[in-house]
Parts: C-alpha cells; structure tokens; sequence
C-alpha cells in the first residue's frame, strides 16, 4: 500500500500484534491495511486446517 509516511506499514504490524484485542476505526486506509492482513492470515490458517483434516497424519512445516 503506497503511503507518505514510510513508518506507516511498521505502524500496521504493530497493530496486528494486539489481534482480536483491538479494533482500527480510523483512519479508512489504516483499518482497510488491518483487515487485509487479518483475511491474510486467516485465509492461511483455514488452508493449513483443511490440509491436516484431509492428511492427519502429515507433517507439514510451513
């Protein structure tokens, strides 16, 4: 996400850090930025579930 401030994607991740623990209201673009990593990462964990419950007795790293 192209922005003007260079520190704004460090901001973002510091964010995340708090997970479920806290909600971005504003700015639009922040809480948009949020939300995409959280769909991110839970799009990843939904992939790695639906492999294990397929294959349970593999042992995937990631």
């Amino acid at each position: 996400m192209p922005t003007a401030d260079p520190g704004a994607c460090h901001k973002h991740r510091q964010l995340l850090r708090f997970s479920d623990r806290v909600e971005v209201l504003s700015p639009p673009e922040v809480r948009e930025e949020v939300a995409r990593a959280a769909a991110s990462v839970t799009d990843l964990y939904q992939r790695v579930s639906e492999r294990s419950v397929r294959n349970p007795s593999s042992q995937e790293l990631l």
